[in-house]
């Protein structure tokens, strides 16, 4: 409950900060805005994107990632560090050490240590490759979806159309779908334990100026540029048009989910937890009921099903920090829903990184208390 409460204070302040800003840049609004002032005349934008066009973004993305880490040396130490614990400790032990005592516990302590500065040393080379790799792999789409597909900027939702009413909406759908997301990940934790970010790592390690730097730039440009103009700008869009690619989509990850589920069976004789069927019924029932229950706001049949299939994409992007996946699908849905309306990428990218800087500044609040 002490998080909830952090996270209410730093949320709150940053509302208010964000919205005096938000509020000056449109002239100081003095009446409440309309749903037509807000998002304005329903537009749609062409998506002239091909399946190869597709295919090598996906070649962009994954190559550019993949070579990011062999160029800053990432891997998982985990496994490697924790068999170097187990044989240094035996290794001294066999050789004529004490094998209890004080003594023991010296070949452990210095493992430990290892392990920490190697944590702390991967930590910062993926952050490092992120901030390296992402505006590489944002001018490589865009190169490809305008100069090489012949798309245009404003198909990809790069457009500063009433783009002060855009940050309004922005700021408003960041103010909404934010303590959604934090409610669901505390829910969570009750029942899970999370993976730690790279980022959280690398604070706990190294909190000097450089690296608040290094982690601002990283969190609040370069991730939410790239991701929001695969996901919201690209891929939500090709759904928008082609809804069935949507339900492919759908089809694909809940087979993947059932064969998740089964190769646990398979191999352990039975589930190792309820995630499998859990997420079965609830991806399946949330497709179906989805655009159902968003007619009013999305009537374009099979807009909301890209929107939510867009986010399970999103979300399984993240998948490697569970469960985080979780509440950052209800945030990919604010955001969708935000993209859609506006047409425009300026809106997903001020709201995710929003988002983002309330993360950073709950990280940065429970560190000045500590």
């Amino acid at each position: 409950m002490d998080e909830l409460i952090q996270f209410a204070m730093v949320w709150g302040l940053l509302a208010v900060i964000c919205g005096v800003i938000v509020w000056a840049v449109n002239g100081f609004i003095t009446r409440k805005p309309s749903e037509d002032f807000l998002w304005g005349p329903q537009r749609v934008r062409a998506a002239p994107w091909r399946l190869m066009d597709a295919a090598l973004a996906a070649v962009i993305f994954v190559g550019l990632d993949y070579a990011a880490a062999t160029l800053f040396g990432i891997r998982y130490s985990e496994p490697f560090l924790g068999a170097n614990l187990r044989c240094e400790t035996q290794s001294e032990v066999a050789a004529g050490m004490p094998a209890g005592g004080f003594s023991y516990l010296l070949p452990v302590l210095r493992s430990v240590a290892a392990y920490a500065v190697e944590t702390a040393d991967q930590a910062r080379r993926q952050v490092w490759a992120i901030a390296v790799a992402r505006p590489i792999q944002v001018t490589a789409l865009i190169l490809l979806f305008t100069v090489v597909a012949g798309g245009r900027l404003y198909q990809l939702g790069i457009t500063a159309h009433r783009w002060r009413t855009v940050l309004l909406a922005a700021y408003l759908v960041w103010l909404v779908v934010t303590p959604v997301s934090k409610i669901v990940f505390w829910l969570l934790l009750q029942i899970e334990t999370p993976k730690a970010h790279p980022v959280d790592t690398l604070l706990r390690y190294s909190d000097t100026p450089e690296t608040w730097l290094l982690v601002l730039l990283t969190v609040l440009l370069c991730a939410p540029l790239l991701e929001e103009l695969l996901f919201r700008g690209f891929v939500q869009q090709i759904m928008v048009n082609s809804p069935e690619v949507a339900d492919l989509v759908l089809l694909a990850v809940l087979i993947g989910i059932i064969i998740h589920g089964t190769t646990q069976v398979w191999e352990e004789g039975s589930l190792r937890n309820g995630w499998p069927i859990v997420l079965l019924i609830g991806t399946g029932a949330g497709y179906l009921g989805f655009e159902r229950l968003m007619q009013r706001w999305v009537p374009r049949p099979g807009a909301a099903r890209a929107i939510y299939a867009t986010s399970i994409l999103f979300a399984l992007l993240h998948s490697s920090q569970w469960p985080t996946p979780i509440p950052l699908f209800f945030l990919s849905l604010g955001l969708g829903y935000l993209g859609y309306r506006t047409q425009s990428l300026l809106g997903p990218v001020v709201a995710h990184s929003l988002f983002n800087l309330t993360t950073v500044a709950e990280l940065l609040s429970a560190r000045m208390l500590d």
